[in-house]
């Protein structure tokens, strides 16, 4: 949250100065552009939160047991020797780097899901490991290994050769509308 106006205060401000608009505009010959002066006031508080940004903003990332989250933001995030079992990635209007080159696996299936939303997400995992990726782009594009597509409505399925027979096994979904998506050893 932005600590100088928290979203509660300047929507209520933003409420008040729209009133105060509106009745200005009705009973004087004064005319503003209600409107545009909202918008404006707006963008100014959304850049003053980006130039502030403190580390619980919204604007950053989040990252619990079973989730991280990225938005206007860009984030690197290691996982070598962490298990990522039912992990799930998400990044709106940012980067989000994913190293799973080392990462564990818990025994049998594990479902991790990845979704993009307006940016970025670069995933680095061993082909070697019993793998099955699942992807989907609305508008972007999608690069999973030596497989790629791009524009609209695109998908891929990728499997390693070890995946039917093992019995710890990575299934990955993930999903991309306005942006790219790059998967790599």
């Amino acid at each position: 949250m932005c600590k100088i106006f928290p979203p509660s205060l300047f929507f209520g401000m933003l409420l008040i100065v729209g009133g105060i608009l509106v009745i200005i505009k009705n009973f004087t010959h004064i005319r503003i552009p209600i409107f545009s002066v909202l918008f404006a006031l707006f963008l100014i508080w959304l850049g003053v939160c980006l130039l502030v940004k403190p580390k619980d903003s919204v604007f950053a990332r989040t990252i619990t047991a079973d989730r991280v989250s990225a938005t206007l933001h860009n984030e690197r995030i290691d996982m070598n020797g962490k298990d990522i079992t039912n992990k799930a990635y998400d990044v709106s209007f940012g980067q989000l780097i994913v190293d799973m080159k080392n990462a564990t696996v818990a025994k049998g299936s594990t479902a991790v899901t990845m979704s993009v939303s307006f940016g970025n997400l670069e995933v680095y995992i061993d082909k070697a490991k019993p793998l099955k990726i699942t992807g989907s782009v609305s508008f972007g594009n999608l690069d999973i290994f030596e497989k790629q597509t791009s524009g609209l409505d695109g998908s891929i399925v990728y499997e390693t050769p070890s995946y039917k027979d093992a019995k710890n096994k990575i299934e990955m979904r993930v999903d991309c509308s306005f942006g790219n998506v790059r998967i790599r050893e």
